[in-house]
Formats: C-alpha cells, sequence, structure tokens
C-alpha cells in the first residue's frame, strides 16, 4: 500500500537544539511520506543547519514580514500535499503515528481542519503539567464538530461559540481545498480560532484527534504569560463577545481562588520541597498574570481600547 504525501509546514526563528528533536520526530513517522518545508524568519542560530540536515525545503523571509495568519499562508503555499500539517518550532510528535492519524481524519470529506492533543513535556512543572491536561487541547475524547447552518451561530451563548471553534495550529491540518477556500489573511495573533471560525460558517468540520499527540509545554516569563492571556481573551472577545471575568470583582476573587486552589494542588502533587518552595512564591503572580490577563483583555477589546504587543 502506498503511503500518503503529507505535507509538514513550520515557521522558525532561533529554534534551538530543541528543533532537531522536532525534526527528527517528524522524519521518523511512519505510514506516511513527508513533504517538509521550514518557513525561517531570521534565525541567527543553528536552525537553519538543522533544517538542511533533515531534508526541509526552506523558505527565507524577513524578520519583519513575519505575521501569524500571512506566514503560514506563505507555507501552505509551498506545500505539495493535499494535507499539510502546521506545528510550532518546539511542538515534538509524540509517536510515530502523529502524521497519519491526523492525515486519516481527512477520510471524512467534510473535515477542512484538525487538531491534536498536547501534551506537556517531562520537566514541565506540577501545575502545568495539570493545566494542559484540563485545557481544551488536553481531552482525550476525539470528536468532529459542524454548524448545521450558519443561522445557527448566531443562537450559540458566547462560551458555547468558543466550544465549538477551538482549534490550535500549535499542531493542525488542512485540507488543502478548505484553505484555498478561506486562507488566514493577515492576522497578528489567534489566527487559527479565526480560522476556524471561518471554516465552520462556510459548512467545513473541525476534527479533534485525541488519539494523536505532540509534547509541547513552556517556562516562559510572568510578563510574558499576561501578555499572551491578555491578547487571547480580547481576541475571545472579538470573535466570541466571550468574557471569562467579567468585572474587577470577579477578577479579585478569581486571583484569591486561584492562588488557593494552585496551593493545595501543588502541597499534594509536589514531592520535591525545593521545587515546591520555589512555585509557592510563584503562585501568586501566575494566578494575577493569568486572572487579570483574561479581565483585562476582555474589557479593553468591548470598550475598543487600543494595546499594541509585540513579540507573542
Amino acid at each position: 500500500m502506498q503511503s500518503k504525501l503529507v505535507s509538514v509546514l513550520i515557521p522558525t526563528k532561533n529554534g534551538g537544539v530543541l528543533f532537531d528533536e522536532v525534526l527528527g520526530a517528524i522524519r521518523r513517522q511512519k505510514d506516511v511520506d513527508v513533504d517538509l518545508v521550514v518557513v525561517d524568519s531570521g534565525s541567527r542560530d543553528e536552525t537553519l543547519d538543522i533544517a538542511a540536515a533533515h531534508d526541509a525545503r526552506i523558505v527565507r523571509i524577513a524578520p519583519e514580514t513575519f505575521n501569524h495568519g500571512a506566514t503560514r499562508d506563505l507555507a501552505l503555499r509551498e506545500a505539495r500535499a493535499d494535507v499539510a500539517v502546521l506545528m510550532t518550532q518546539d511542538a515534538t510528535a509524540g509517536d510515530e503515528s502523529m502524521l497519519a492519524r491526523m492525515a486519516a481524519a481527512f477520510d471524512d470529506p467534510a473535515v477542512g481542519g484538525a487538531y491534536v492533543r498536547q501534551v506537556a513535556r517531562s520537566e514541565a512543572d506540577v501545575l502545568t503539567r495539570r493545566n494542559l491536561q484540563m485545557a481544551l487541547t488536553g481531552r482525550k475524547q476525539s470528536e468532529v464538530r459542524g454548524l448545521p447552518s450558519p443561522e445557527h451561530w448566531a443562537s450559540l451563548k458566547p462560551f458555547e461559540r468558543y466550544m465549538l471553534c477551538n482549534f490550535d495550529n500549535v499542531c493542525s491540518a488542512l485540507r488543502r481545498r478548505s484553505w484555498e477556500n478561506i486562507p488566514f489573511g493577515k492576522v497578528a495573533f489567534a489566527e487559527d480560532i479565526v480560522w476556524s471560525r471561518k471554516a465552520l460558517m462556510a459548512g467545513w468540520k473541525i476534527a479533534y484527534v485525541a488519539d494523536s499527540f505532540v509534547v509541547h509545554s513552556h517556562d516562559r516569563p510572568l510578563r510574558y504569560d499576561y501578555q499572551r492571556t491578555y491578547l487571547t481573551h480580547r481576541k475571545l472577545y472579538e470573535e466570541y463577545e466571550l468574557a471569562l471575568v467579567p468585572t474587577l470583582g470577579v477578577a479579585l476573587n478569581g486571583i484569591s481562588a486561584s492562588m488557593g486552589e494552585d496551593m493545595r494542588y501543588l502541597r499534594v502533587h509536589e514531592p520535591s520541597r525545593r521545587r515546591k518552595l520555589k512555585m509557592m512564591l510563584k503562585i501568586p503572580f501566575l494566578s494575577m498574570a493569568c486572572v487579570l490577563g483574561q479581565y483585562m483583555g476582555a474589557r479593553d477589546e468591548r470598550l475598543g481600547k487600543g494595546k499594541d504587543i509585540h513579540g507573542i
């Protein structure tokens, strides 16, 4: 039986040594032939050498031209396969059948996009591991979602819209025809959920493939966590009118509740006293960054207040 061709498209900039692990896992995939494309926006480390060593086709762009939506469109124009997988430079395939399982989702001709489960890296702290397990991309039940009709959208509550449109370009796949019908366009942030809403409205279905997964997590500065949460919740309000933390009072109560819950979880699940103490000192700031980012993002979008944040 002939293996199916799958394009794997990865935007990069200074991917570091982890990028070699990512591409190695791609090259070990079974039951598919891989068309590997890297779109690099000015790496100054070993990223391009790693890409070349794994026989990737390399497209170079100027750093200032990078855009989350438009750069992925550029990569998709380079794809040779009918199914194109979009990955980030720090997401490692969880096993050697990941791409084959993703490609199988498109056996349903109505599926226009698919995405997979995410699992934290082994070195991630216990809270990061828990948070990923509880996230929409941590669920272990596969599903295929669609809209009965475009008119049905208006009857959905904001949270129902959010659940329906969940999609994540950490590791996703698009059918060429669905992308040609609905390109990402120039989108500075959260291009994945913008695309999924448009695809659903156009009659395509979205598949969540839970038995396929990538290993992906971060330990980033608190300032970055706040900025990313802020931008995410601006976008959630823009797309779905969703405000998970609608008032300052809810935010203040949420910070307190989040701190208490995290402290209790840490005491039970972190065996190392040193790591436990380190996390206990960090939890108040993590809770504030998370909850205030949600509140301020939705509030500023609702009020039309502009705030430029770059580098996310």
